[in-house]
């Protein structure tokens, strides 16, 4: 084996790999639980149990980090940490721990790889290590900077970017290459993305995310107050109109299914709003659309709820109809937990459902006028 692939390096942050409510150290004090946080999560947990390295160093940028990844690897079971070391560097010292002898040959960023560390390498050793990152939502401005700043910055052939689904693919593409086409215009020469694109979908573990047993599915629905005769329609994610989906969708069509089929429907969200007015405007919603509809609210920030939902559930919705959406980790669980899914024929959903075998897809449809220059 290349001793290289025993020694391996990742930047370290609550707000990326940890995925409980409680974030001490994420920005602004938000709480709630992120779909990367989760994807970072079991990205990690993953690495840490079936990885084949030796040693693995922990680049952190705060002390509530730096205590997270040392709690996280006390523990840990002994046969997972024997004769391995966890090794934890400041960001601030970023300098001392990778010249001139660098820890590892690779370092990996739970994001599109940033440039500063490019620039580090260059100016003391283009040669030194090789950096790797990862998409989530790639629609924010910060981010489509991050992805020009692949193009001008010195960023190598070895370095990689893992794109999460064919559509995170296609934006990363577009968006580089149209940026080398405005330098090529502007300042002529033959600008380029050097950066490896590796579509590497996320994913879930199964011990955790698998089908319920009769025992845990009859407790799980009475914690929620699921009855018996009731069908229960999962959905999971923010509770966010332009972020995730508007409600609307599915609360008519449950409510007609509910006319169609004289069955006692029950949709439960599992979830959180970023205030509470939001959560209202969900809560009025249902009340005036999803009629003939029993619907349930979980607050997604508890923690104890967090498999029970999946447990509970006859089905999984998700009609998700926003920009950001590049993957949908929450397909996965769902599939995981083998639920039959209703998914919106949308970006990474279609990566995952194959329409009539694996699940259905509903059309989705642009509004005329919706943006600006559509």
């Amino acid at each position: 084996m290349d001793p290289a692939h025993l020694h391996v390096a990742l930047m370290y942050d609550d707000d990326a790999y940890v995925d409980s409510a409680q974030v001490t150290s994420a920005p602004n004090g938000r709480l709630g639980v992120m779909g990367r946080q989760v994807a970072g999560k079991e990205f990690l947990d993953a690495y840490l149990h079936h990885g084949r390295w030796k040693e693995i160093t922990a680049i952190v940028r705060n002390r509530g980090s730096q205590q997270s990844i040392t709690d996280l690897w006390r523990s840990l079971h002994k046969s997972v940490t024997m004769n391995r070391q966890l090794r934890i560097a400041g960001q601030a010292g970023f300098h001392t721990h990778y010249f001139p002898n660098p820890p590892s040959r690779i370092l990996h960023i739970p994001s599109p790889p940033d440039e500063k560390f490019a620039w580090v390498r260059q100016h003391r050793d283009p040669a030194a290590f090789a950096l790797s990152g990862v998409t989530h939502t790639l629609c924010t401005g910060r981010i489509a900077r991050s992805l020009c700043n692949l193009v001008e910055g010195p960023f190598e052939s070895y370095d990689t970017l893992f794109c999460t689904s064919k559509c995170a693919v296609a934006m990363v593409r577009a968006v580089t290459d149209n940026y080398c086409s405005y330098l090529r215009d502007r300042y002529g020469g033959s600008p380029s993305c050097r950066v490896q694109l590796a579509q590497v979908p996320l994913g879930v573990n199964p011990e955790k995310f698998k089908p319920a047993t009769p025992q845990e599915r009859a407790e799980a629905r009475k914690a929620i107050d699921i009855h018996d005769d009731e069908f229960m329609v999962l959905c999971v994610g923010r509770l966010s109109f332009h972020a995730k989906a508007h409600p609307y969708p599915a609360y008519e069509a449950l409510a007609q299914a509910a006319r169609m089929t004289g069955r006692k429907i029950h949709l439960v969200y599992f979830g959180w709003a970023a205030n509470e007015g939001i959560a209202q405007c969900f809560r009025d919603g249902a009340a005036a659309f999803a009629t003939g509809v029993r619907v349930t609210f979980v607050d997604g920030r508890k923690d104890e709820f967090r498999f029970k939902v999946w447990q509970a559930a006859d089905a999984c919705v998700s009609l998700s109809d926003n920009f950001q959406e590049t993957f949908g980790l929450v397909i996965t669980e769902a599939m995981s937990s083998g639920l039959p899914i209703v998914a919106s024929d949308w970006d990474g959903y279609r990566d995952q459902v194959v329409d009539g075998e694996t699940g259905m897809l509903v059309p989705t449809y642009m509004v005329r006028d919706a943006v600006a220059d559509a």
